[in-house]
């Protein structure tokens, strides 16, 4: 699956996607701007409800492609780029952007509390995580051991909606 920002895409029909007994992906990209992080957040949330997901496993999934993506925002641009991988009861979460090396923060707070917290919660939330630096970018990717056993729920045909931009 990809979506770009574009008016031609304007609802997917995830209902018809297949349901994931060994293995399926999904990828969406956006713009690197704040109000894109919950449209790709909601997206895959969306996909979870359908693979039917535990309400812990869903929040914990949205926290940290939540987490990924506002540091692909802060750090990255123009683009940002999420990988969804299950594979039996594994979830690989992959953002890419295209920001470069910082050694400095950048927070736009007044509270440290606040700043760079995020791949520290991404790391205790997800069992892997493999940072990876590119030519133009960054590839982050959480891997999260699921207890619950993945599939579709029945008799749903729910569709994900592009949030105008």
């Amino acid at each position: 699956m990809h979506l770009a920002n574009s008016p031609t895409h304007d609802a997917i029909d995830v209902s018809a996607l297949p349901s994931p007994p060994r293995s399926f992906s999904a990828r969406l990209v956006a713009s690197a701007q704040p109000e894109q992080v919950g449209m790709l957040r909601r997206h895959a949330s969306a996909l979870f409800a359908i693979w039917k997901f535990s309400t812990d496993e869903q929040e914990s999934a949205a926290l940290v492609i939540n987490e990924l993506l506002s540091n692909a925002v802060v750090h990255g641009g123009p683009r940002m780029e999420l990988k969804l991988g299950l594979t039996c009861q594994k979830l690989d979460i992959t953002v890419t952007d295209c920001g470069l090396p910082n050694t400095a923060p950048v927070c736009g707070r007044d509270d440290p509390d606040e700043c760079g917290r995020g791949l520290e919660i991404v790391t205790a939330l997800a069992d892997n995580v493999h940072t990876e630096q590119l030519s133009e970018g960054w590839r982050i990717r959480a891997r999260m051991t699921l207890t619950s056993s993945p599939g579709p729920a029945p008799d749903e045909s729910p569709q994900l909606r592009k949030s105008a931009a």
